[in-house]
This record gives structure tokens, C-alpha cells and sequence, in this order.
């Protein structure tokens, strides 16, 4: 492990750009046919360039160089921002960082927690597979900031999704409360008359990226995409709670990448699921649904009122008696339940024509 003085060192030649021993290998063509030393991978990894860096990741991959891997974490731990941030310097900057997340994730080389930490904002998959091989009682707390403090961008989004999935399988105090009191059920009210009404239409889209080719004098460097429900995929499971699985897949960071089955933020559907796996049931067998749909006949306002109350009530009902069946398990306490209600939104819709109501939506008392 690389001393506090070595890496204020490297702090100062990766920033600077101007180390002579990046001026003095440029000469030297290098390919993933070169054959370098331990001690050559040691000067490239503290040359400045982000180029050089590169390389020495990709060597210390492929040739499973201990000394150099155990060399790695200090330098992302302590990962300086580039003086002069234009587009190019920033992606040089990352795929360095790329190529050095995937040699220790490659060869399986311990990273400690803090440093996972300091490059997860920028690159939460790659946290979260480190994460994933060290026991939960040592990352648990850092699960639980995840979750709790996921947020915009994706990065955090992402981070706090996989986070609670892994702290559902052994939940800490009050994880399960705060789930439950940020759960949401939808309930949809559609208004019509007898003689029909219109029905509603979902839609969705995802894309891809155009990849860029391998950039001249770099090695092929490798980056990380999560997928959620994937059946087709083959990567590595990250983590699966129930039928809820997200895998990993390696590709690379200089082509095209995309998927149709991206990582879904924490919302009403992936809360659902997590509630349901605590019951042992799945989630289309749960008494209530994160969206549910029904439908009132109108024949008169005394008889609208009435089914409206009927049905909210018996949806309340069902959110009530799923924090008894939790509490009754053992898997929150008489507190906790006071407080785990989730929340029930109601939406009317009139299919009606003429509307025999004044407005079209609402939010349920």
C-alpha cells in the first residue's frame, strides 16, 4: 500500500501533466502485446498520464501483478479532478479511473470501504460489485447512506436501489418503517357511464449509445452496465431479492453500449416488490398493487359518493393489514408500525360524456 507521502506525490504528477517519465515512455510504442516489468507498470502508474495509468491497469489485469494491484486503491481513494476540465482531458481522466476499476474488480483485489466510497458518486456500479463480495455487516451503515440519500443524478438513484436491496435480505432497525412509510399505492378511479368509456394507454422507449472506436496508443479498457430482469442476460448476479434480480455486464468503455432494462430507481413499483418479498408472497399476489384500477358505473351522485368511500376505504384497509402482517412477523416493532403506513393517492377519472363531475382528480384525505 502506497505511503501518505507517495500519494500527495502522485496527486501532484497526475494533475501536472508534466512528469518526465511521461515524456520519456511516450516514445516507446506500447500494445497489449508489450511485455513490461512490475517496476515499469510502477512508473507508469505514477507517470501523470492518464494514458500511461491506463496501461498500467490493463497490464496489471492481464499479467495479475499483485504489487501493482494492491497499489491501485490508494490512487482512487485520492483521485484528483484535472486543472484545465475540458470534454477530452475529462474522458481521458475516466477512462483511466475505468481501466483501474476493472482490474481490481477483475482480479478481485480488497478495496477498502472509504475508498469504494469516494468513487461511487461517479461510478456506482462498479462500488456497488466491490461492495457486493464484502460482508454486509461491514457495509451496511454505507448501505444505508446510500439509501437514504439517493437522489438526482442517476449515479445516486442507482446506488440507493441497489442498496436497498441489499440491506432487504438482512434489514437493519427501521428499515423496514422508513420503506414502508415512502410506499405509495395509486388508486385510479375511472368514472363512465353505462355505456362504456375510454381506456388508458402506457407507452415506453429506451435506446443506445454510438461507441467511439479505441482511441490511438490506449488499451482496450472495460467499463460496467447493470440490468434489471434481464432474462437473456448471462453476466453476474449483483444482487436478487424474490424475482427481483439486477446483473452486470462487462463491455467496452470505447463502444456502443445500451439496454432496454436499465436499473429502475426506488418508486412505488420497486417498494412494492420489496414489501412483498417480506411477505414471502410475490408481488402480483399482494392484496394491493402499487398502480390499481377500478371502475365506478355512474348512475347518480348519492351512489358515486358511496362506491368512491367503499372503495378507498377497502384499499386503506388492505395497506393497514399489511403492516399488522409485518408487525405480526416480527419485522417491525408496535413503533414502527405506528408510524410504516404507506401512502394511498387517489385519482378520478371521467370517461364520461357529458362529466357529470366538477373536476377530474384529486388526492384521497
Amino acid at each position: 500500500m502506497l505511503k501518505p507521502a507517495v500519494i500527495t506525490v502522485l496527486i501532484l504528477s497526475l494533475t501536472s501533466h508534466l512528469h518526465a517519465q511521461d515524456r520519456a515512455t511516450t516514445e516507446r510504442v506500447i500494445t497489449t502485446d508489450s511485455t513490461p516489468s512490475t517496476a515499469e507498470l510502477h512508473q507508469w502508474l505514477d507517470s501523470g498520464s492518464p494514458r500511461l495509468v491506463a496501461w498500467a491497469g490493463y497490464f496489471a489485469r492481464v499479467n495479475n501483478d499483485a504489487t501493482i494491484l494492491s497499489e491501485i486503491p490508494a490512487l482512487l481513494a485520492h483521485w484528483p479532478e484535472p486543472p484545465v476540465l475540458t470534454t477530452t482531458v475529462r474522458g481521458q481522466s475516466m477512462f483511466a479511473q475505468q481501466s483501474l476499476l476493472d482490474a481490481v474488480i477483475q482480479r478481485n483485489t480488497d478495496v477498502p470501504l472509504s475508498t469504494i466510497t469516494a468513487f461511487a458518486p461517479e461510478y456506482p456500479i462498479q462500488a456497488a460489485i466491490l461492495v457486493s463480495r464484502k460482508p454486509l455487516s461491514e457495509t451496511s451503515f454505507q448501505l444505508d447512506q446510500w439509501y437514504r440519500s439517493g437522489g438526482d443524478p442517476w449515479q445516486g438513484r442507482t446506488l440507493a436501489r441497489i442498496a436497498a436491496m441489499m440491506l432487504a435480505k438482512s434489514p437493519p432497525s427501521s428499515f423496514i418503517a422508513d420503506v414502508l412509510s415512502r410506499a405509495e399505492e395509486k388508486l385510479t378511479i375511472s368514472v363512465r357511464l353505462e355505456s362504456g368509456g375510454y381506456g388508458i394507454g402506457l407507452g415506453a422507449g429506451c435506446g443506445d449509445s454510438i461507441g467511439m472506436g479505441v482511441p490511438n496508443g490506449w488499451p482496450p479498457i472495460s467499463a460496467y452496465m447493470a440490468e434489471e430482469n434481464n432474462q437473456n442476460s448471462s453476466g453476474p448476479i449483483l444482487v436478487q431479492v424474490g424475482d427481483d434480480r439486477i446483473a452486470y455486464t462487462r463491455y467496452s468503455a470505447f463502444g456502443g453500449s445500451g439496454s432496454c432494462y436499465g436499473v429502475q430507481p426506488l418508486n412505488a413499483q420497486t417498494r412494492h416488490r420489496l414489501i412483498s418479498y417480506w411477505l414471502a408472497t410475490s408481488p402480483r399476489d399482494m392484496s394491493w398493487h402499487a398502480e390499481e384500477f377500478h371502475t365506478i358505473v355512474w348512475t347518480s351522485q348519492e351512489q358515486y359518493l358511496h362506491n368512491l368511500a367503499v372503495e378507498v376505504e377497502t384499499q386503506r384497509a388492505l395497506l393497514r393489514a399489511t403492516v399488522e402482517s409485518l408487525r405480526a412477523a416480527k419485522l417491525l416493532n408496535a413503533n414502527d408500525a405506528d408510524a410504516a403506513q404507506p401512502q394511498l393517492t387517489l385519482v378520478i377519472r371521467c370517461d364520461a360524456k357529458p362529466c357529470p363531475l366538477p373536476g377530474t382528480s384529486q388526492t384521497a384525505p
